[in-house]
Order: C-alpha cells, then sequence, then structure tokens
C-alpha cells in the first residue's frame, strides 16, 4: 500500500430557494447570486457559490478541510452566509432533498449551456429531476487506493442513504418513500451503485470510453452513487440526500472519514473485485429498502447472507471503526449518527410534523426553513417507530 491518505474532507450541498409567503420554489437563482457577489469576503466567494440544474436551487462548496471540526465551521458559516443572501433578496432557504408540493413542471432550468445540453440530451428526465443533494469528498491521492476504497465502501452506501433521507414528499403527496429523490435520480443513465473496478486503470479506461464513444461529452457526466472526481484526487460520495440538520451532516461526512480510513487499512494487497456479484446485489437491495423505508426496516448483512435491524448493522459498523474513529479522534462528531438513529431523520421528522399540524405543508417547510442553519432542537419526539 502506499502511504496513508490525507483525508481531507469537504462538502457540496444544494438548497431550496424559497418565497417565505407561498412556501413555493422560488426560481431566483440570479438574483441570489448576485446577492452573493456583494456580500462577498474572504470566506465565501464567487466561485465556491453557483448555479445548479434548476433556477430554483443554489449550490455552494466547502473549502478542502483538513479536519471534521474545521469542516462543521466551514459548513456551518457556508450556510449562514447563503441563507443572509437570500434574505437581502426577500427569500428563505432550506436543506431538504425534494420540496413538499411544489410542482416540477413550474420549475426552469438554467440557461447555461451545460445545463442546456443536458436538457436536450436527458429531456423530460431533467426536466422533472428537481432534488438537492449532498457530495461529501475524501482526499486519496493515489487512485489505486482510491479505487479499493471506492469497491469496499460500497457494503455502507445504504446506510449513508438511510441516515440522511430528508425527501418522503413529492408534488404534495406523501410517496410512501424515504428518499424519493433516489427514485426520481434512478432515472437518468449512469447513476446508481457503480460496478467494481479492478484498477484505477480500468476505471479511466472506461471513462474514456464513454467519451470517445459520444456517450459523454465530460467525466462530470457520470454520476454513480460514488465516483472518483474528474477534476480532484478526491473519492465522492454522491448517495446521501442533503441532510437539515448541520450536525447530522457532519456526522455523515465523520462517518465516509473512518470508513475511508479502516477501508484503507484493511486493503487485501489486492485489487480483485471486492466483493461478489450475489454480495452486490444484495448491497442494491438494501439501497431499495434505505430509500423506502429509511432505518425502520431491516438490511441484508452481507456476510452472514442474513437480515437484521438496519439500526443494528450501523451500530455494528461504527463498532468496527472503533479504531479509526479513535485514530482520527472523531468520537464527538461521529455521536449524533446514535442521535438520528434514536430519534429518525429528516424524512421522519417532515412526516411527523406533517401530522402533527393536521396534514399542513405550510408547517413543514417552516420547520425545515428553521432547522436547517443549526442542529435540531429535542422539542419534537419524532423517534424510531
Amino acid at each position: 500500500m502506499s502511504n496513508r491518505p490525507l483525508l481531507s474532507i469537504g462538502i457540496e450541498e444544494e438548497y431550496q430557494l424559497i418565497d417565505p409567503e407561498s412556501r413555493q420554489l422560488s426560481p431566483s437563482i440570479d438574483q441570489v447570486l448576485a446577492s452573493c457577489n456583494s456580500l462577498a469576503n474572504s470566506t465565501h466567494t464567487s466561485s465556491k457559490i453557483k448555479s445548479e440544474l434548476h433556477t430554483s436551487m443554489i449550490e455552494a462548496c466547502t473549502p478542502i478541510c483538513n479536519s471534521i471540526s474545521e469542516l462543521y465551521d466551514a459548513l456551518h458559516s457556508q450556510r449562514t452566509f447563503i441563507k443572509n443572501a437570500a434574505h437581502h433578496t426577500g427569500l428563505d432557504i432550506l436543506a431538504a432533498s425534494t420540496h413538499p408540493f411544489s410542482n416540477w413542471y413550474d420549475q426552469l432550468v438554467t440557461p447555461s449551456q451545460r445545463y442546456l445540453e443536458l436538457k436536450e440530451e436527458l429531456q423530460m428526465l431533467a426536466h422533472q429531476t428537481v432534488v438537492y443533494g449532498m457530495h461529501i469528498h475524501i482526499g486519496i491521492n493515489d487512485r489505486d487506493d482510491a479505487i479499493h476504497i471506492m469497491n469496499a465502501i460500497q457494503s455502507i452506501l445504504p446506510h449513508l442513504l438511510a441516515l440522511s433521507t430528508s425527501s418522503p414528499f413529492w408534488m404534495g403527496f406523501d410517496s410512501g418513500l424515504k428518499s424519493y429523490r433516489t427514485h426520481l435520480l434512478e432515472g437518468f443513465v449512469r447513476t446508481g451503485i457503480p460496478n467494481i473496478f479492478h484498477s484505477a486503470n480500468e476505471y479511466d479506461t472506461l471513462i474514456s470510453t464513454l467519451i470517445n464513444t459520444r456517450c459523454i461529452s465530460d467525466p462530470s457526466k457520470v454520476w454513480w452513487d460514488l465516483r472518483l472526481h474528474h477534476s480532484y484526487p478526491t473519492l465522492e460520495v454522491r448517495v446521501c440526500d442533503i441532510c437539515t440538520s448541520i450536525d447530522d451532516a457532519i456526522a455523515l461526512a465523520a462517518f465516509v472519514q473512518v470508513a475511508a480510513l479502516y477501508f484503507y487499512k484493511h486493503n487485501p494487497h489486492t485489487l480483485s473485485p471486492f466483493y461478489t456479484p450475489l454480495q452486490c446485489e444484495l448491497i442494491k437491495q438494501n439501497k431499495w429498502r434505505a430509500a423506502r423505508y429509511g432505518l425502520n426496516t431491516n438490511v441484508v448483512d452481507i456476510e452472514t447472507m442474513s437480515e437484521v435491524p438496519f439500526r443494528q448493522s450501523i451500530l455494528k459498523w461504527l463498532h468496527n471503526f472503533a479504531e479509526e474513529i479513535d485514530e482520527l479522534n472523531l468520537q464527538k462528531s461521529i455521536e449524533p449518527l446514535n442521535d438520528i438513529i434514536m430519534r429518525g431523520t429528516s424524512a421522519d421528522r417532515q412526516l411527523f410534523v406533517y401530522k402533527l399540524s393536521g396534514n399542513s405543508f405550510t408547517h413543514v417547510i417552516d420547520d425545515l426553513i428553521s432547522q436547517s442553519i443549526v442542529a435540531y432542537k429535542p422539542e419534537l419526539d419524532f423517534g424510531k417507530k
């Protein structure tokens, strides 16, 4: 193995722009970006904040951070800055992976060359996929190490999704899923859990072939649940819904960081496939269960081929990662995972608020807005069922 990866870390997030009167999505990215530019300082610049596929969303990237505590400060500062910029234009922001009731056909595609080309390729799929995600980047300089970790970390992708679900509603309906975003994204080509790769060269050959055969114009149009980033020496984990609570987002980032270290240290000194086809299929089944039920279901343990409660499986992984948690001094940062296990995710909270308020989406939106800059307060008991 090469020297241990630095395991630097960063987060990309996509936020909803909200009209505070109607609580609908607001197609106001140009105004909010202008506000961001007017408020820009040495910490927050326009290079880190940009438009995305639809004009009712804004994307922001934290700087590269060398620790989880540094990441927490960066993410809190980022969300606060964008909230203030939105307020200057009379808008709110919130962090959730779907809007509870806005219609996708009212949303506008951002008129940039990249997104217009995407709309031309994907047609209605691009127009209707109004979803908001969170991508976690882990710095791994050696690409063969990154491929090994990418192969191995697939087993916890369903767990990351189950811990992050925040999209139970769609166009005014309870979708019956905890992550409806996951369903919507699966309409895109080159999404979902990727294949197992033998080496970085095999990975790069696939990407080059896709480009040479005009399947894609550039590597950024591979949208798997995790991938080697095309511009940075990072492994990018893309499976998560965006967390409403900052503490939840940071805990998930810490989970990914310790998992990367664990799987680096447990490299079997070969780049042969990490899982059998049977195990790969079971990981996909676990992802479906995570999207459908969140934490409130069983998951298939791919080592024992038996069902265990999702919460128990997460605790097992945390036990496995104990040495790495201590090595990276992440006991405090990862502690909110236990809170999520006990009280549920943003999706659980949204469903609870909806029922508690007599099926009021207004209350759901207002609660999401109020919780998107802070850690969850204990005033609502929306715990496991």
